[in-house]
């Protein structure tokens, strides 16, 4: 369990991207829609039926620019940040509290809950999803969920290690076993190896035939896609590459 413990803090708390922005830079006026027990921040886009769910990080909804790239994506796409946890990390003394009150069995029919709602009332006919560290933990748990909707699913410096926490050592890998979704892993140069091109979830997913692409970028830090410095001319192309060369085309790809 120590070693357990000590992969997360690591990859999550001491290797955060440096100078990163505070924690609520994007808290914006757009109040939350209610839909069942979930709350959720909707970004209309009225020309399409295609929505991408977009899952936050550990230190939530507001943290870093996760508001300003939902409305960058709402350009293309419709988009429901979801508030899937209802309460995040404001101290990392308390991780190990809170990991363990935050299994993906909690989350599952909130999922649901969302994703109906959407088909009902907005007429929703396609799902993406996307999600930052400990959200890209619920993007790859839902992919490897039977009733799963998605037709793409991307991971930003992926937490799948949290998975550990409840099945044991080694099972962050073993999610890539049951994932029926295209995917997309963009991992820090500080993430897990096994998150990494040529490593062990490339190969479960290219073995089991389903297309995924994963990226290293070894000089960015866990957490450059939603906190890192743009000021920072090298973490500013490493975040463009990101989402402009890599999470756009294949959204465009693979939901339309």
């Amino acid at each position: 369990m120590f070693k357990l413990i000590q992969d997360v803090i690591v990859h999550f708390a001491m290797n955060c991207a440096p100078n990163s922005p505070p924690a609520d830079p994007t808290k914006s006026a757009l109040t939350p829609i209610n839909i069942g027990s979930t709350d959720i921040f909707f970004y209309d886009n009225p020309s399409t039926d295609r929505l991408v769910l977009v899952f936050p990080g550990i230190l939530g909804l507001d943290s870093g620019r996760t508001k300003e790239n939902c409305v960058k994506l709402s350009k293309l796409y419709k988009v429901a940040l979801v508030d899937i946890a209802g309460d995040y990390l404001e101290d990392l003394s308390k991780l190990l509290e809170w990991i363990p009150a935050h299994p993906f069995e909690n989350f599952l029919p909130k999922v649901n809950e969302v994703v109906d709602h959407f088909k009902s009332v907005h007429g929703v006919s396609k799902f993406g999803a996307m999600g930052y560290n400990f959200g890209s933990w619920v993007v790859a748990k839902y992919s490897a969920t039977p009733e799963n909707v998605l037709a793409a699913g991307i991971s930003f410096h992926p937490l799948w290690a949290l998975e550990q926490f409840f099945q044991g050592e080694g099972s962050g890998p073993k999610i890539a076993e049951h994932i029926t979704v295209p995917q997309l892993i963009l991992t820090a140069g500080n993430d897990p190896e096994w998150l990494k091109p040529g490593q062990t979830v490339d190969t479960i997913l290219s073995s089991r035939g389903i297309p995924a692409k994963l990226r290293e970028f070894p000089t960015m830090f866990h957490g450059w896609v939603d906190r890192g410095d743009l000021n920072d001319p090298a973490v500013a192309e490493a975040f463009h590459a990101a989402w402009d060369d890599e999470s756009l085309p294949f959204l465009h790809k693979f939901l339309g």
